[in-house]
């Protein structure tokens, strides 16, 4: 039986067969999946993701950060929002509303989401508190 030392860093990068030219560069990766590769050389392995729910036909997952100790993913789906907390692994707040998640576009402004779709008036989600447990819900009022 052979043995063969682990490369630990791959500082050539991420090379194509065109580049290489058939040599083999000791050093370079020829494909990388589910790994992210340092700007130092190291290799690490990229995080997955966590099963919460199922979720209804379609759904828009949207990540709320407001800074690192802040967090929440909203959770758009055809029958409303929810918001879920990593923080207690749960959903904190839902409000139902008819929407098609495929058409929405999402902007956040500090503690400010605005909703999008050619579907719907652009509503706005507020979080009312540091918790995430009271948000608001409305059309976003236009100033003439």
């Amino acid at each position: 039986m052979g043995s063969s030392l682990a490369l630990t860093k791959f500082n050539y990068g991420l090379l194509s067969e065109k580049v290489a030219g058939g040599a083999s560069m000791q050093g370079a990766l020829k494909q990388c999946e589910n790994a992210i590769i340092e700007l130092t050389g190291s290799i690490r392995k990229r995080g997955g993701f966590k099963f919460l729910r199922a979720l209804y036909n379609t759904g828009l997952l949207f990540p709320f950060v407001y800074n690192n100790d802040e967090y929440f993913l909203i959770i758009v789906s055809e029958v409303g929002i929810e918001i879920y907390s990593p923080a207690t692994n749960k959903i904190v707040w839902s409000v139902q509303d008819t929407l098609d998640p495929l058409s929405i576009s999402m902007y956040q402004i500090q503690d400010v989401v605005y909703i999008f779709s050619p579907n719907f008036f652009p509503k706005k989600l507020i979080r009312m508190d540091k918790a995430g447990t009271s948000w608001t819900y409305n059309n976003v009022d236009f100033i003439e």
